[in-house]
């Protein structure tokens, strides 16, 4: 009974407070950033966890649409997906619009001194000229609607990079190492349960819950590549992050091996490369910075080695890849009429889109807009296979300009101050650079980039965050 009193006085001097309230400033004032942060942590916990949401939605799915297509499934999952991220990425997007009034509030009543302000928050600052970009990308496109709304497929225009500047929001409020390892180990998990599904392969239960084989419920295998990537050396962070914790520890090693054999069995070379280069530049920063963990590390990669050499014992898959890589630079280097279709078509995809961007270089074609260029010489494809060409094709060469800043400026910050960091804060940077590899060769998609999103956020605000206690 005492607990229940304590509430009801709570909610009655919560609406008192409200009501003394005279304008937004105000409110957003009174809202504290402890209030934020849960609220934040509440969006990205059931975002990382939306996989398995989704295989749920798809066997309700199958019980309720039992004469429904295998395609026409996909396309129902597809809309539950988006609508979550909607739902999600707006809530996260008025948590954006409210740190940013706070913040100026904060900036009239302690008179802050602005250049200080601009240089300690250069890559936010850039990040939102690229938003600020993409609105007017978007107003001057020749489909200003596609714009907005994105294609049916990738449903990537403005109204979804709005909901990625909330997930960045959310993301940089989390600046705890226990909500940030709560959140990448209920994203671990989430993915290794899908990738289990993967492996055991069984048709009765890909048919239950709309799985393709290799591409789980992603649309192709790419897509997946994207998600494992960040998966696999998320699962690395909890590995090394458990050192103590033998039982945890065993655990997330489990989850590394079981995410690395799909991500092998995936076939998606460019995830699978960059998954090897993240690993890599891992175990050579831990080699020279953190050696306590340099063994754990060369057991993870080893790891990752011998699981690759097994699978590929049954596929061929990398031996394949690697020769194709390898005649794909000869024939570009040597001008061959082949070059064209070098990295699996992305070369011309690559050539055209760099095209595409030259000809319209301030504002692009807009968001989601450059499949009818590509359409007009007869590609059939809807972007150049390369986020950073796609971005300036889409949005202008300013807006690559201020993203490719922004990821400048953070990673300096990084690579000059490493000798700060504990293996938290290397490893989840790491899990942003791995992503930014494969992004080379990858498209932006409304289910795998808001994860990239999140990771940026806590990345940029925890690195700060180091930064300025050594200041």
């Amino acid at each position: 009974m005492r607990v229940y009193k304590e509430f009801f006085y709570k909610i009655v001097r919560v609406r008192q407070d409200l009501k003394s309230l005279k304008s937004l400033g105000d409110f957003t004032e009174y809202l504290s950033s402890s209030f934020f942060t849960k609220i934040s942590l509440c969006i990205l916990l059931a975002w990382v966890i939306s996989p398995i949401w989704i295989i749920i939605n798809s066997s309700l799915l199958s019980n309720k649409f039992k004469n429904l297509s295998s395609f026409m499934k996909r396309v129902e999952i597809d809309i539950i997906w988006y609508v979550f991220l909607q739902q999600l990425g707006y809530i996260a997007f008025i948590i954006f619009i409210f740190v940013i009034i706070k913040n100026y509030n904060d900036l009239k009543i302690h008179k802050f001194n602005y250049k200080n302000l601009i240089k300690i928050n250069q890559v936010e600052i850039l990040l939102i000229f690229m938003l600020v970009w993409s609105i007017i990308s978007t107003l001057v496109s020749s489909d200003m609607n596609l714009s907005f709304t994105g294609t049916s497929y990738r449903h990537d225009g403005l109204n979804t990079y709005i909901t990625y500047a909330g997930f960045f929001t959310c993301g940089y409020y989390i600046n705890t190492k226990s909500s940030i390892k709560k959140i990448i180990s209920i994203f671990v998990l989430s993915s290794t349960i899908v990738a289990g599904l993967v492996l055991l392969d069984i048709n009765y239960l890909n048919n239950i819950f709309s799985f393709n084989t290799n591409s789980a419920i992603f649309y192709n295998i790419n897509h997946y590549g994207y998600y494992l990537c960040m998966a696999v050396i998320s699962s690395v962070f909890l590995v090394l992050t458990n050192k103590s914790n033998k039982k945890n520890k065993h655990k997330y090693l489990l989850c590394y091996v079981l995410l690395v054999a799909v991500l092998v069995k995936n076939n998606s070379f460019g995830p699978y490369l960059a998954t090897l280069v993240g690993l890599s530049v891992q175990l050579v920063i831990i080699y020279y910075n953190f050696r306590d963990y340099f063994k754990d590390m060369s057991l993870i990669f080893i790891l990752f080695l011998v699981i690759s050499l097994v699978i590929n014992m049954f596929s061929s898959f990398l031996i394949v890849e690697v020769l194709k890589l390898f005649g794909d630079v000869q024939e570009i280097v040597t001008n061959d009429n082949l070059s064209e279709q070098a990295g699996s078509g992305r070369w011309i995809l690559w050539k055209n889109g760099i095209k595409y961007m030259l000809e319209k270089p301030i504002f692009g074609y807009g968001p989601d807009n450059l499949g009818y260029r590509y359409a007009m010489d007869k590609i059939q494809q809807d972007r150049p296979h390369n986020e950073f060409i796609q971005i300036a094709a889409s949005l202008g060469i300013p807006a690559l300009f201020f993203y490719i800043t922004a990821l400048y400026k953070h990673f300096r910050l990084v690579t000059k101050n490493i000798k700060h960091f504990d293996i938290e804060l290397i490893s989840l940077n790491l899990v942003v650079a791995t992503y930014l590899f494969s992004s080379f060769f990858g498209n932006t998609m409304f289910y795998t980039s808001p994860y990239y999103f999140i990771f940026l956020g806590m990345a940029v605000s925890n690195t700060k965050l180091v930064i300025n206690c050594f200041r």
